[in-house]
């Protein structure tokens, strides 16, 4: 397998400011603590240090959690009592079977950039963590995934956090991985297995996502951490509490976006005069100031502020961070020392520097997770039969195909020369009519655009006859165009791990692992040999 780069600019296909962030776009520095680069590392580690961390909680937290861990998994574990040992962390919803592909480049970007650093800067440890958002409560998001090109749903009806669903509705989805899995190869079964291990009845949800991330990733010391714990919230007490009774992160967080929408990038996310959720049994709901206490909506649930203050000091449990408050709940009990996410979670992230400030906590260095496109040997092959290159990958389709097709093509597939022709005529038409009227000039223009429509229409048939006369040759094209952009869209947002695995290709997407560097601020785009 070899590696070609291209530049978020050139590829075309990312974001403004996804790209601007990757180019070293001025304009966002100061929405930013640090730049994401290797020299960063150590800087912000020693800013890190100047704020309290309950190691020993995490600590023993990640103990709890991981009741089957390998030997790097147990290091990595016991290095964070250490002061000199730091997180890098990327965070992501339980969805299907993994969800989309970028779900696992997520995952190699933080093990491969915690290799690196702690490669790089021998005075300290630098320890992947993922973070399960266990607490987020949009099913709809997670539930659904493509195996074999056909939508596979979880069918539930309970509500509430997805970390503590049941299992129920998901169970029947085993069966068609075991159907999946006649006369597979060895990965084939294997993945099976623990899939089919993780999700055993009577599990939450949560639990049987973080077991099958276990299985499949643990071998690389990535550790796995559920901040819903009890523990977690109680000594995140004090953030809740101001963010309830103060509304401390309205104002900051709502200024930094204005900032950000006058340079041309729109807010990512709502901010609320308050942003926790209140959870119950089955439901996760918005918290509200409601007359001299607080409401939860959708609930028969009110307190008054006395209550509140009570509610917190027994059941702080019961308090989840929206979008807005996980990034700082995240970083008020890890370690950490960057955030390693996608351009839409970077977005987001950038709106809360000043947040933070406010709340005395260090902001991590946002970097953004490696991107790929893989593409295997057939499909290579036949993109460089028709001397398409990775240059070509960025065009429209309908362009390519229309390319290839005149060129293989012995007629003339344009009408340029008869276009040419019928406007030179109406030409000569509109100075005819202006002599007799000049009101006639008017509808004489649209007579003429109905007719070149009409040209164009014809050149349109004209190109779909070549295409059926071509069939194989534009085959052969759509099929690798539509490999690296599946429904019009990029392949790691659609293709799913699981699905790969099971139709033979999964060794192809875990190489990526190989060619992972989050601070390469390039697409990496790797072809079988």
């Amino acid at each position: 397998m070899r590696v070609e780069y291209v530049s978020f600019e050139t590829a075309g296909v990312f974001s403004s400011r996804d790209t601007a962030y990757q180019k070293g776009d001025k304009t966002l520095d100061e929405f930013i603590a640090l730049p994401p680069e290797s020299n960063s590392f150590p800087i912000a580690a020693r800013k890190k240090s100047t704020q309290a961390i309950n190691r020993g909680l995490l600590v023993r937290v990640l103990k709890e959690q991981h009741s089957n861990v390998t030997d790097l998994q147990s290091k990595n574990i016991d290095s964070l009592l250490d002061d000199k040992t730091f997180t890098i962390v990327t965070g992501h919803q339980p969805s299907l079977f993994t969800g989309p592909l970028y779900f696992v480049y997520k995952i190699y970007s933080i093990v491969k950039l915690a290799e690196r650093m702690t490669h790089e800067h021998g005075d300290y440890r630098f320890v992947p963590v993922y973070w399960l958002g266990a607490e987020d409560h949009d099913f709809e998001e997670i539930s659904r995934v493509k195996i074999f090109n056909e939508k596979w749903q979880w069918e539930n009806e309970i509500g509430g956090s997805v970390g503590k669903l049941p299992l129920d509705g998901i169970l029947p989805l085993l069966g068609q991985l075991t159907e999946s899995d006649k006369n597979g190869n060895d990965l084939i079964r294997k993945v099976v297995k623990i899939y089919k291990e993780a999700h055993r009845e009577g599990k939450t949800y949560g639990e049987a996502f973080s077991e099958m991330v276990n299985e499949l990733f643990g071998d690389l010391g990535l550790l796995i951490l559920d901040a819903s714990h009890p523990d977690f919230k109680a000594s995140a007490m004090e953030i809740f509490e101001k963010e309830i009774f103060d509304n401390t992160s309205f104002k900051p967080v709502g200024e930094t976006q204005e900032k950000l929408m006058a340079k041309g990038f729109p807010s990512q996310a709502f901010v609320r005069e308050i942003n926790l959720f209140y959870t119950g049994e089955g439901f996760r709901e918005r918290l509200v100031s409601k007359g001299d206490g607080f409401e939860v909506l959708n609930q028969d649930i009110f307190f008054s502020k006395e209550e509140m203050k009570e509610e917190l000091g027994k059941h702080t449990e019961r308090f989840s961070p929206n979008v807005v408050m996980r990034p700082l709940y995240q970083e008020f009990i890890l370690p950490n020392v960057a955030y390693v996410g996608g351009g839409g979670e970077l977005a987001y992230w950038m709106e809360r520097k000043k947040q933070f400030e406010i709340f005395g906590v260090p902001f991590p260095i946002l970097v953004r997770r490696d991107s790929f496109i893989v593409i295997t040997k057939k499909n290579w092959d036949n993109w460089t039969k028709s001397d398409l290159g990775i240059q070509d990958l960025w065009r429209k389709k309908n362009e390519i195909l229309k390319g290839i097709v005149k060129e293989n093509s012995d007629s003339e597939l344009d009408l340029n020369r008869e276009k040419a022709e019928l406007k030179s005529l109406y030409g000569k038409i509109q100075e005819r009519l202006k002599e007799v009227d000049a009101t006639l000039e008017k509808p004489a223009l649209g007579e003429e655009a109905k007719a070149l429509k009409g040209l164009e229409n014809l050149e349109s048939k004209m190109i779909r006859a070549e295409k059926r006369k071509n069939e194989v040759l534009v085959s052969r094209i759509t099929s690798a165009y539509d490999s690296v952009f599946p429904g019009g869209k990029l392949q790691e947002r659609v293709d799913n791990l699981f699905s790969m695995i099971l139709m033979g290709k999964g060794e192809l997407y875990l190489r990526a692992l190989e060619f992972a560097d989050p601070l390469d601020k390039r697409l990496k785009i790797l072809i079988e040999d």
